[in-house]
Order: structure tokens, then sequence, then C-alpha cells
């Protein structure tokens, strides 16, 4: 390991010797002097010397200089700032070359006490005595190979650059590896190894290594394993390793339960679960809170919570009538009171029954008005329920109707008849021939004499049956009538008849003379006589 300090210094030349490897490109040399520990700038005409060199390279120089090549930042700083202009050899592991202007230089591969040099990168320059020495250490890299440290995980390689005895920056956790569970912690040498450097910290490599690996380190987040089951439900267990947070002091430590779970249960609602070891329940998403050293696993019960509703299925039968039963299927609150429930039944179907009435429902031996309101309370674990109702009839009334023929009747007279019923029925009155071959019914009565049967039809009400009546009577010719005939005259001014219109009664014709013909009408003049004789329209 390393003081910090003094690698925040090295770290700090580094940069300086990149901005004068820049700027050295554009022909400047900017050395840097402490004063006060504050470094300035000083700029220097000067040949262009390269910021970096590999071995081999060549540089032309204008002016005498001497390369100095050694093997540390610091000693390269050293020697440089105490330079006289003297080609001295320096101290340590180094050599210094001397070139007169006009000539050129080759950059060596190697040097007392430096081999297997891949580049030399300039770190400073400084005038004295009519000499110019510029210091270059050597550069190396170095193959960087990040282990993940866990099967699956795929290891990470990089290329570094670094000089002897300054460090490179090693990865921090946000562009390496993540692995469930875990924490990163840093890294180490060995692959079962504890923290050697720390994310982000820094690594000193020799220039005789050409690669070095580093195994990630982990650390397990504090965890337990959970399996939540449907208890009664439907939908398949869930397991789970659940993170944990520590707690007091790292005696404890605490994960959220689950605040949804894909289980269902008919006529439920999912509330809580519960602890199947110690009983103890919680709400969905509660935090549960356990002992440091319990890795489980811990089985949670779904709690189901009953709906404040039921599921209602109801079913209504004509019950001896004609009809489809009637099922509807409905979902019903449930009291907060008293947990009951209400529903409001049928106040009319599609049911009908010969002379009866739908009057309610029946369910056992209650019964219920149309439209009535029913009300029950389901058991405490009943979630559906269905209830049938049996239509309830009520026999109509009697109804009862009479006809009477007003007779006689004759022959094209109209047929008189009284009606007497019970209920509002419509009554329709139709007549046929007693001995005639057809036996159907007419509304019209045939003008002819004979035996007739009446019928009287009283329909079926609300409330009463439809009933029917017949009476049998007879149509007869009027032989003698004893108001034959009718009459209509015309009176003038003064009172005196002028003229006399004669209409016989039903089923006859006039005429004014047996050898006149006879119609339905007969007109006196008052220069006519007032007499003439009536016949039977048809002899029997």
């Amino acid at each position: 390991m390393w003081n910090m300090k003094s690698i925040s210094k090295k770290m700090k030349n580094i940069m300086i010797r990149r901005i004068t490897a820049s700027l050295v490109i554009l022909g400047l040399i900017f050395d840097m002097e402490g004063v006060n520990g504050v470094g300035l700038l000083k700029v220097t005409a000067a040949t262009s010397y390269p910021s970096e060199a590999e071995p081999g390279d060549s540089c032309s120089v204008d002016q005498n200089t001497q390369f100095a090549f050694y093997a540390y930042q610091n000693q390269a700083a050293n020697e440089v700032d105490n330079f006289n202009g003297s080609g001295t050899a320096v101290s340590g592991a180094g050599q210094i070359f001397q070139v007169t202007a006009g000539n050129s230089f080759t950059f060596p591969g190697s040097v007392d006490g430096i081999s297997d040099v891949e580049k030399w990168s300039k770190i400073k320059s400084k005038s004295a005595e009519g000499w110019t020495r510029v210091s270059y250490i050597p550069e190396y890299s170095i193959q960087v190979i990040y282990n993940p440290n866990f099967q699956g995980g795929a290891s990470i390689e990089d290329t570094e650059v670094f000089f002897s005895d300054e460090p490179f920056q090693l990865r921090g956790g946000e562009d390496t590896f993540e692995r469930d569970g875990y924490i990163l912690k840093g890294w180490s040498e060995e692959a079962s190894g504890g923290v050697d450097y720390s994310l982000g910290g820094y690594y000193i490599a020799s220039s005789a290594d050409s690669s070095v690996n580093f195994f990630a380190v982990w650390e397990r987040i504090p965890h337990v394993e959970v399996t939540y089951r449907p208890n009664g439900g439907t939908g398949s267990e869930i397991n789970k390793d659940e993170r944990c947070e520590t707690q007091m002091g790292g005696d404890f430590k605490a994960f959220d339960l689950l605040g949804s779970a894909d289980f269902t249960r008919t006529g439920y609602d999912l509330t809580g679960w519960k602890l199947t070891s110690s009983g103890e329940e919680f709400d969905l998403g509660d935090e549960c809170v356990i002992s440091a050293n319990e890795d489980g696993p811990l089985v949670f019960d779904a709690i189901w919570t009953r709906k404040p509703e039921i599921a209602l299925t109801v079913q209504y039968r004509p019950n001896g009538g004609d009809g489809d039963t009637i099922t509807q299927t409905m979902t019903v609150p449930l009291s907060e009171t008293d947990g009951s429930a209400q529903i409001t039944l049928l106040d009319k179907a599609d049911f009908e029954k010969s002379e009866h009435n739908l009057k309610g429902w029946s369910e056992g031996s209650s019964k219920y008005d149309l439209g009535a309101t029913y009300s029950f309370t389901p058991e405490e674990d009943e979630i559906s329920k269905t209830i049938t109702f049996d239509a309830v009839w009520v026999e109509k009334k009697t109804g009862n109707v009479d006809i009477k023929i007003k007779t006689p009747v004759y022959v094209g007279a109209e047929v008189k008849y009284d009606i007497e019923k019970n209920s509002d029925g419509e009554v329709t009155v139709e007549f046929r021939k007693k001995d005639g071959n057809d036996s159907s019914y007419s509304k019209t009565v045939l003008m002819e004499g004979g035996k007739y049967i009446a019928r009287a039809k009283l329909k079926e009400t609300d409330d009463y049956k439809a009933d029917e009546d017949t009476e049998e009577f007879e149509i007869s010719y009027l032989d003698k009538p004893v108001n034959p005939y009718t009459y209509k005259e015309v009176v003038n001014s003064t009172g005196t008849v002028t003229d006399l219109t004669i209409v016989p009664v039903g089923g006859y014709t006039i005429s004014t003379s047996p050898d006149s013909s006879f119609g339905a009408s007969v007109l006196y003049s008052a220069a006519k006589k007032a007499g003439g004789s009536i016949f039977k329209t048809r002899r029997g």
C-alpha cells in the first residue's frame, strides 16, 4: 500500500506531464517551478523534443542537449531541478547522453539499470550554461483483468499505461459487475481473498508485469427466502429471495411483504398474510422484521376477507302454469349493520294458467306479493346462493251470464233479448238454427220461420272466469197482426191530410188490391180510396 498524499502528488505530476507533452507539440516547453507551493509556467524557446518516443526514434537538435533517462518521476524531477550545465552521471538507475547542436539523437531501448523499455515519456527540461537537459522516464503498459468471481459472470480486460513507481486507477463498481443479492465491495489479488483494493482505488504495477488479475470481492446482502401460498384461493405458490435491510445495530433485518399477488378466490378479497410459524398476521405490503440470522424459508398464507356481497341466482317457476322458468343472476351487497341482503321480486311474468291469476311468489311456506322486497341473511362463509320462487295462482271467480229472448219473434223483425251478467266482461250474442245442418253460430238471424238457439258468451276478465248461456226461441209468421201497419201522413196548412203512406209490419208486403203488385208501402192521395190488402211475404 502507499501513502495517499504521495499518490495525490504523483497524480498531479502526471497531469502536469501530460500538459507539458501537449504543449511541446506546439514547439514550446512549459517548465513548472514551485513558488510557495504554487506552480508557475515559464516559456522557453527550444528544440521540439518529442513528448513521447519509442526506442529507435530519432530527434534532431539545434542546441547542445543532454538527453537524460531516469527510472522514476521523482528522480527525473530532482536531477533536472539540480542541473547546472554539467553532464554529471545521475544517481541510481539511468543514463545521460550529450548531443551537440546540429546532430541527431536516437532513443535507446535500455540504459543503465532500465531495460525492456516500451516507450519514453518526456517529463521536464531545463537550460543552464549552454546546455539543455531533457528528462525522460520509461512508460509501460499492462493488461488488467477483472474477474467477476462468480459463476456465469464475464471477465473485463483493460490495458493500462503506467510509469514506474506510479499508480493507475482501478475500475469502480458502476462500470463493472452486478450480482443479484450481492454488493461489490472491492478487489482482491486472490480469488478467495478479502478486499485488497477499494473500488476506484490505485494500484502500482511492476515494469516486469505484463498482466495482473483482480478478483471481485462480494458481500451478501441480508436476505431471506419467502414462500407465499394461496390458502384456499387459486394461483401458484410464489417463492422469493427477499432482500432485507439491517435494523437495530444488525441484530434484526426487515423486508416488505407482497402488496398484491395473482391469487383469486370467489367472493373474497386478498387482504394480508399470515406467518405460518407464529400465526402473526400482516397487512398487504407490511414490513416484516426478523432475526438477523433467519434465512428462511418463511411461509406466508393468504388472508382472505369476505367481500360485502353475495352472488345470487334467483329462479321463478310457473308452478303449473304455462311458461319457462325465469332465471336471474346478480351480485347483491350485504348490509354493513347486520350482513343481510335484499332483492325486489318480479312484479310480473310471462306465465299463464287458465282461469287463474298470478298473484305472487312463494318460497317454501312463505308467500310474497308481486314486486315485494325479499330479505335474507347469508351464512357466515356463504358467498353464493340460489333461491327458487314458485308462482302463486289464485283461481278466478265464476262468471255468469243469462240471455232471455223477448218473444214472440216474427219473421223480418229484430230479435230482442235481455242480458244479465256478474262481471264487466264483454258479451257476444250469436244465433243458429236448431235443426239445421250448420252448427256454427252467426250474429245474423235468418229471416225465415223456424226454431233457433241464441248463445251469449261472457269473456274472461282479470277476476272472473268466462261463461256462456243459450236459449231456444222460435221465429213465426204474423197471421193476425194486432197492428198490421203504420202510416205516415202529410198534413197541409189547413189541417187536411193530403197524402198517406201505409207501411206493413215486418214480414208483410202491401198492395192496393189483390190484382195489384205488392210492395213495401202504399201511398194514397186524397183522391184515392183508402183501402187495399196485405199478404204474408212467404206462405207457411
